[in-house]
């Protein structure tokens, strides 16, 4: 038979494994491939159509793990700049934050027009309306805030959500007033933990 010289040839020079056989790892050509039996639950199974099968699953397994490495879960935005935004200490020794405004109108988080501006307010306690209103803010717009109540004025937004949570903010030189439910729910949350509950 055609393969029977490379049997011999390598029997004559492959070492000895301890258990008294031939040491499979130290076989070199393809005879080696051809007769190796494998280990016992793989033995008879790893041949032809099967062996090209086993290949093709283990590259797939490499390459999902390469896609997982290469390409980790990223943030928002969003989330970045309240990362960005973390608590931060003025020369006077107060606390403050950056805080970015949230439109939850998906069509007016682009455009920088009248219908899609926000207002600000001269104070949390009287109602959100025109005459209380301070200036005008627009979606993902940074302001520097100062502090929070939780007993303002109850704002609802457009997805009818509602909070009386209101932080300070600085713009200007003025102390302005910015409803919590036009920033959104995850940095209010964090704002309300950063920054001091403000004083009468």
């Amino acid at each position: 038979m055609p393969d029977e010289p490379d049997a011999a040839a390598n029997a004559s020079t492959a070492p000895v494994a301890a258990a008294g056989g031939v040491d499979p790892s130290h076989v070199s050509g393809p005879a080696w491939w051809r007769r190796w039996p494998g280990p016992p639950g793989l033995r008879g199974r790893l041949t032809g159509r099967g062996a090209i099968a086993a290949v093709g699953v283990a590259g797939a397994l490499v390459t999902v793990g390469l896609l997982v490495l290469l390409f980790p879960s990223r943030t928002t935005p969003d989330a970045a700049s309240a990362a960005q935004s973390a608590q931060e200490r003025g020369a006077g020794g107060s606390a403050h934050a950056g805080v970015l405004v949230h439109n939850v109108e998906r069509a007016c988080q682009r455009p920088r027009t009248t219908p899609c501006a926000l207002s600000l307010a001269y104070s949390p306690y009287r109602p959100y309306n025109t005459a209380n209103s301070a200036g005008r803010v627009w979606h993902h717009d940074l302001l520097r805030a100062v502090c929070t109540i939780a007993n303002g004025v109850s704002v609802t937004d457009e997805n009818l959500k509602h909070t009386s949570i209101w932080i300070q903010i600085t713009r200007n030189g003025e102390r302005l007033w910015l409803p919590g439910i036009r920033v959104h729910p995850d940095h209010l949350i964090q704002l309300t933990t950063v920054l001091p509950a403000c004083t009468p």
